[in-house]
């Protein structure tokens, strides 16, 4: 590996760990960033540190402050409308693409997705089963074959996951979605394809909904204060 390359893999490692850190809620909405301090204990110069926050910036993770540094930004209501704009244009699509493709092995893993997930809401995990979604909804679109679409759907992977985490533990989704993803699922199984389409919309609806309500809720606790 020659230097560009190792400058571009520390700076895809910085930029990972620290989503990951304000996906689990470790640097909350507000939290400033500090270069030297992140640098340290990641064991790297601030170089690809500073180069992971502008990456954050422009994916609006966060802000840039002048002499004072960068700030985790919150999500927002616009962020979770226009996120699940694009979600509800292209879920119900997938279904229409891969109803009759679906044979015993597709079945058996997404009944495996959900006993999985089954397993976390009754642990609370709420990161673990967060992610377990997404993967459901990934592996649903992997079986399009349509990378384009792929590649589109894990663009949103992480803001989802951001979004998800913060909404779930306030609430009781965990129950909502695994039902919600039953339903899918036999609606499949029965290549019941309207049914799903509309299972698949009745869930992205219900997701939304829980996510703006959360953000509603925390502005108002915050106005209280």
């Amino acid at each position: 590996m020659n230097k560009k390359e190792k400058s571009i893999a520390y700076k895809e490692r910085v930029l990972e760990r620290i989503k990951q850190a304000i996906i689990a809620q470790k640097f909350p909405a507000g939290h400033l960033l500090n270069e030297r301090k992140l640098a340290e204990e990641m064991d790297v110069s601030r170089t690809p540190v500073r180069e992971a926050i502008q990456m954050l910036e422009l994916e609006g993770w966060v802000e840039v402050f002048p002499w004072r540094g960068a700030v985790v930004q919150p999500v927002t209501i616009d962020d979770i409308e226009e996120t699940f704009q694009l979600r509800m244009a292209i879920e119900p699509l997938v279904i229409d693409l891969i109803w009759n493709k679906l044979g015993e092995e597709e079945i058996y893993w997404m009944e495996l997705f959900w006993e999985r997930q089954l397993r976390l809401s009754q642990e609370r995990e709420a990161e673990k089963f967060i992610l377990l979604d997404q993967e459901f909804h990934l592996f649903l679109a992997e079986l399009t074959n349509n990378r384009r679409l792929c590649q589109f759907m894990s663009q949103l992977r992480d803001t989802h996951l951001r979004m998800g985490v913060e909404a779930i533990q306030q609430e009781t989704r965990f129950e909502g979605t695994l039902e919600e993803h039953r339903n899918i699922i036999d609606a499949l199984k029965n290549r019941k394809t309207l049914k799903a389409r509309q299972a698949m919309l009745d869930h992205l609806l219900a997701t939304q909904r829980s996510m703006i309500r959360h953000i509603k809720e925390t502005e108002e606790k915050r106005e209280k204060k």
